[in-house]
């Protein structure tokens, strides 16, 4: 061995490097560290080395200085690094002159300043389903290309962003989340990370720079849901108390709480409040219900959660007491005591103030129990002396307490036991015999054998003599290097043991330390010492071992299979002294499957319910190794990881809550079984993971409304534009009192209200709606006639429906002052203590924006109390037509009476009369009597009055009569529609293509509505009903039927399909041939039509209308009718042209029109003589003939005679 390979030994340095052969650059130059990971303006350092001979070799940089610092070994240096973009590089000129470059990969990076989070565009609280966005601004980082920010709600991740700027130099950048918060999400704290990963030679683990919480409000949306609770989630400590509202906006007919212990009362307008003084329930679910008008039932449950924190919390080591050795197995075990509930539980575990290890639980029990964790260790010699405690910590959620319940144990304070590793000689060791063996590096305080008995022994390789003595410490470093080195060179080797046990990893070296290995694969390990021995081999239940080198035995197994076993190296020294040294080995078995699925569920989810996802892994080997990871679509959501310490292969499985959200329609769920077997196991960690769950979310219905109040006047058409939106697709309708309504519509007073807008889909909800019609005062009510004897007091009371709730004035023909008070709606005007000059008429006038009504009554103050009055008997309100009645007149008298006479009034006409006659005896000096009128009205007799008079006749002699008189009585009569059959015959024709307006009209008190009905599925509201084209399927029987609060008319009309008029002819009358001019002629015209309608007939000269006339004809079968047209003509009408046209007149359109049927004759011409000629030849011809006449008698008589 020369100096410089003893040099390497010594320094540990070794550095394969080949030949120039194939001119590998990392072959021939060596850096180290092959790349460098630093931060802004820090310093760094790089050798530069090379085995092979050269001619020269430096470094290439833009800053900072090189030199040789060694054999073949040249170093890089900067003290500030400020170059962000720098490429340094290595060269080496060899003996061919070859030069060979080596890059250095030099990244630089800045940590953030800040890291911020914050709400996008929006301030104060969010409502539930809503659609938000966060914000994370990360300032001065570099590179930007290796930032990925993590999002975080609570402790969960619930997303990632990087990028892929290549910028190296710092920059400020944003990454931005999605977030549609449910109730459940009221108080939840969100915050970003910025994690800069720089690699495996950048800081480990990677540099972390956090934002600070953003805590959101979540408020509940009653145009969401109908109920809200606050909170809408409950975590308290087991017998506390606790109080919760639930609220709605819509009418409802019950609203109430059902729970299993506690009270509810209503606390405010549509608010109950459930109380519970001590929440001893462990497995409650309470809800808050409402019935709605439509007797439809909703719940709104009640989450929660009652915790316990344990009642001690102790830690312990398992199957172990005493002192612990270096490089052996143990296991602590921490013991939690009382605690609910579980699955909320986290044990984490220190060894001192470092948090090492965390174990989560899976039970899903919700009342306390006892449970464990433990944790492995190997502990080294810088454990010595180290506190373990472990701490239960209870994180029930943002509505938990904060910070979260924590209960830790008394800590635990481990011994190691160790050996010293290597010792040197003191420099006596040549004096003689005996020597002493001296510890090297440490004293034996500092090397914990301070309460340790403790001999050392050495001897020289070859010689079986040995030498006890005791332990001197070296005097200095450079003694112990010298020692160390004496001690390689002469070969000796010095024995240590103490009474706890030979140190074996000072005797034994096992490679590897660890076996971890797959069931069934085959596995090696070499045991090697470096002291002399007896025996050496291997303890091991399956395998073999045999010699493979200096001191070296291996164990070899062909086919693992034994799950639990023990193997150890063990060597025998010349004291026959045996040395165990234990290898550690795990088998372990991925899973053969694993699959996800929803417990206790199929089909759809809905929106903002609670469920739960199982994980099954099956046959997989050891339990304590795996983690089972869940994952949406690409975020890892949360780890589960497992305590069982079974070897063999189990079945396990995991659970995940889930509540979705719509945005979470089409997630993908799955889950990854992971073995993460350390640092000895494979890597990456094996993993299988389950098929994708994609899960589909149903939500809603949502009603969206524009308004929750909308106030229209009377007459208006109205359209709420209310829309439901949800999956699947909700069906939606409107109802008032339970019936069904349709918008838009045209609004009436009595059309105001609340309407409730259903949706029907994943789940039923609706939307009350207040409708305000704003109408003028209609009519007085309450207001009365008064009669009163002097000092009585008088209250007139007035009152009028109308909205806005009208004003009220009062006027009186009087000179008293008016003492008026209004409230709620009625006026109210008070006569105290009422004398005769109160007598008079009084005014009532209600008024507001859109109009005002006023009534007046009349107030009599009579000297006495006498008086009388009118009144219905076992009725108000209107009469109905030809109904029987009865009117009582109610006389009240104070003077005695010997008689009375009662007259009734009708419209000023006397009646009937009655006569009543009293007893002399017995004086009355107050008395009263009633006498009645039968009454029956028709409509005409609408508004009839009817006046009763008294005549009092004294009982005193010589007294006069006194009469009372009632005021008038108005009745009011109400009568059942008649419609009007005039316009409205029982038969209707109509021609083939032509439009027909049906007209209904009715009488009616009060005015009815009008329906028309046509094939008993089609309606029509309104009075006239227009055809707009006879054809073969609109014939047929129509109905119109007018109602109001009295009855309903029905009339039946059938409507029958004519043909058009088709012939239509002219003619002249008694003569053929020319017309002479100046005589008088008839034209007829004829036409062929079957109708009841108007016939009108029209003669034209020409294009010139010369006459008409019009016909009605009484029958609906074929006619020939006719019309004639006197003409005159003259000379110049010679060749004129007459021509006449029938014409059918149809019902009016809606609009006004009328249309018409028009069909006209022939041309009829005329030949026109002159009447001049004609008027000579009519006088000369007589005489001329009677000329002729006398010539021939005189020329016979000659002949004769």
């Amino acid at each position: 061995m020369n100096e410089r390979t003893v040099l390497q030994l010594v320094l540990g340095l070794v550095c394969l490097c080949t030949n120039i052969a194939g001119t590998n650059a990392r072959a021939i130059l060596c850096l180290d560290p092959s790349r460098i990971v630093a931060s802004y303006g820090s310093s760094v350092s790089v050798n530069c080395s090379s085995s092979v001979e050269y001619i020269s070799m430096g470094w290439e940089a833009p800053l900072g200085r090189s030199k040789e610092t060694g054999p073949k070994t040249v170093t890089w240096t900067v003290e500030s690094l400020k170059e962000w973009n720098l490429e340094p590089f290595c060269y080496i000129v060899v003996e061919d002159s070859l030069q060979v470059k080596v890059p250095l990969s030099v990244t630089v990076y800045k940590i953030p300043d800040s890291v911020s989070i914050s709400t996008v565009g929006h301030d104060g609280p969010m409502v539930e389903g809503g659609q938000y966005e966060l914000q994370c601004d990360v300032q001065d980082v570099a590179p930007v290309q290796l930032l990925t920010v993590k999002w975080y709600k609570g402790e969960t991740l619930v997303g990632k962003t990087t990028f892929t700027d290549s910028t190296l130099t710092p920059v400020d950048t944003s990454a931005t989340l999605q977030i549609s918060p449910s109730r459940d999400d009221d108080g939840a704290q969100y915050r970003c990370e910025a994690e800069l990963d720089l690699g495996r030679e950048g800081p480990q683990p990677p540099l972390t720079v956090m934002s600070d919480p953003l805590n959101i409000t979540v408020h509940c949306s009653t145009a969401r849901s109908i109920s809200c609770l606050d909170p809408p989630r409950i975590v308290a400590s087991y017998g506390s108390s606790v109080s919760v509202n639930c609220s709605t906006s819509v009418e409802y007919m019950i609203m109430d709480w059902e729970v299993p212990q506690g009270i509810s009362e209503e606390t405010g307008p549509k608010t109950v409040t459930w109380t519970v003084e001590s929440l001893t329930e462990w497995d409650m679910e309470p809800f808050c219900y409402i019935t709605l008008s439509n007797l439809t039932l909703v719940k709104a449950p009640l989450s929660v959660t009652i915790y316990k924190i344990p009642d001690n919390v102790s830690i312990s080591t398992v199957g172990h007491t005493g002192p612990m050795v270096e490089g052996g197995q143990y296991k602590l075990q921490c013991d939690v005591q009382n605690v609910a509930p579980v699955q909320f539980l986290t044990v984490k575990w220190y060894k001192g103030e470092t948090l090492v290890e965390k174990t989560t639980f899976t039970d899903s029990t919700l009342t306390p129990v006892d449970t464990s964790a433990t944790l492995q260790i190997f502990p080294s010699r810088g454990d010595d002396g180290a506190q373990y405690r472990c701490e239960a910590e209870l994180d029930l959620g943002p509505k938990g307490p904060q910070p979260p319940p924590t209960v830790a144990s008394d800590p635990l304070s481990v011994t190691v036991h160790f050996w010293v590793s290597q010792v040197v000689f003191t420099p006596e060791l040549f004096s003689g015999p005996r020597s002493t063996c001296s510890e090297s590096l440490f004293s034996a305080d500092q090397a914990g054998l301070r309460d340790s008995a403790h001999s050392l022994q050495w001897s020289v390789r070859g010689s079986a003599q040995l030498h006890s003595s005791p332990l001197i410490a070296p005097t200095s470093l450079d003694q112990m290097y010298e020692r160390t080195v004496l001690q390689l060179v002469l070969g000796l080797v010095c024995l240590c043991t103490n009474i706890a046990g030979t140190n074996v990893s000072s005797i034994l070296q096992l490679d590897p330390p660890r076996i971890v290995a797959s069931y069934g694969s085959s596995v090696s390990a070499n045991c090697s010492t470096n002291v002399e021995y007896m025996k050496i081999d291997w303890e091991a239940p399956q395998g073999g071992s045999n010699e493979t080198g200096f001191k070296t035995v291996t164990w070899t197994v062909e086919n693992l299979t034994e799950w639990d076993m023990e193997p150890f190296c063990y060597i025998t020294v010349n004291n026959s002294h045996q040395v165990k040294a234990p290898l550690s080995v795990t088998i372990y078995k991925t899973p053969d499957s694993v699959s996800i699925s929803t417990g206790g569920h199929t089909g759809p989810m809905v929106e903002g319910g609670q469920y739960e996802l199982q994980c099954d892994v099956w046959k997989v080997a050891p339990v304590q190794f795996l983690t089972v990871k869940w994952y949406k679509g690409e975020t890892l959501v949360r780890n589960t990881t497992f305590n069982d310490s079974t070897l063999t292969p189990e079945n396990k499985s995991a659970t995940l809550q889930i509540s979705p959200s719509r945005t979470d329609q089409g997630a993908q769920y799955r889950c990854e079984a992971e073995l993460d077997l350390g640092p000895e196991g494979p890597q990456p960690p094996p993993r299988v993971a389950s098929d994708p769950l994609s899960i589909t979310v149903h939500y809603g219905p949502n009603i969206s409304c524009p308004l929750s109040q909308i106030t229209v006047e009377q007459g208006e058409v109205l359209d709420p534009k209310c829309t439901a939106e949800g999956y699947p697709t909700p069906e939606t309708m409107w109802l008032k009192e339970g019936e069904k309504v349709d918008f838009p519509q045209k609004m009436d007073r009595t059309d105001a209200g609340q309407y409730v807008f259903e949706a029907y889909g994943a789940s039923h909800v609706n939307y009350t709606l207040e409708i305000q019609v704003l109408y003028a005062p209609f009519a007085i009510e309450e207001l009365n006639n008064k009669t009163v004897a002097h000092g009585h007091n008088v209250v007139l009371k007035c009152s009028s429906a109308a909205n806005p709730r009208p004003q009220y004035n009062w006027t009186s023909t009087t000179k008293e002052l008016l003492k008026v008070k209004d409230e709620d709606g009625v006026s109210l005007l008070f006569i105290d203590y009422a004398t005769e000059s109160n007598t008079g008429t009084y005014t009532c006038t209600a008024n507001n924006s859109l109009g005002e009504v006023s009534q007046s009554v009349r107030v009599d103050v009579g000297d006495t109390t006498d008086g009388a009055f009118i009144s219905t008997v076992d009725h108000t309100g209107a009469m109905i037509e030809g109904r029987e009645y009865k009117l009582q007149c109610n006389i009240s008298y104070v003077a005695p009476v010997h008689k009375i006479t009662v007259n009734w009034y009708r419209g000023g006409s006397p009646m009937s009369s009655k006569a009543f006659t009293y007893s002399t005896e017995g004086e009355k000096f107050r008395g009263s009597l009633t006498t009645t009128l039968p009454i029956s009205h028709n409509r005409s007799e609408n508004g009839t009055q009817y006046m009763c008079e008294a005549v009092l006749q004294p009982i005193a002699t010589g007294s006069s009569n006194k009469k009372i008189k009632s005021d008038p009585h108005t009745v009011i009569v109400h009568y059942k529609p008649v419609i009007n059959t005039r316009k409205l015959p029982s038969v209707v024709p109509m021609f083939r293509g032509y439009p027909e307006v049906l007209v209904c009209e009715a009488e009616g008190y009060p005015q009815p509505t009008i329906t028309w009905t046509y094939k008993q599925d089609r309606t029509f509201e309104g009075g006239n009903l227009t055809i707009t084209e006879a054809t073969n399927e609109n014939v047929g029987i129509y109905n119109c039927t007018a109602s109001n609060s009295v009855d309903s008319t029905v009339r039946v009309v059938k409507v029958i399909l004519k043909e058009n008029p088709n012939i239509v002819s002219i003619r002249t009358v008694g003569h053929t041939g020319p017309m002479v001019e100046g005589r008088q002629y008839e034209l007829q015209c004829d036409i062929n039509v079957a109708s009841d309608r108007i016939l009108y007939v029209i003669w034209y000269k020409g294009e010139t209308l010369v006459a008409n006339e019009s016909f009605i004809n009484s029958t609906t079968t074929p006619a020939i009718q006719s019309s004639t047209l006197q003409i005159s003509p003259k000379s110049d009408d010679n060749g004129a042209q007459y021509s006449c046209a029938a014409e059918l007149e149809l019902n009016r359109h809606m609009d006004g029109a009328r249309p018409s049927y028009k069909v006209s004759s022939q041309i009829l011409g005329l030949t026109v003589r002159d009447g001049k000629r004609t008027t000579f030849w009519a006088i000369v011809g007589p005489f001329i003939g009677l000329a002729v006449v006398m010539v021939l008698g005189y020329a016979l008589k000659m002949k004769i005679g």
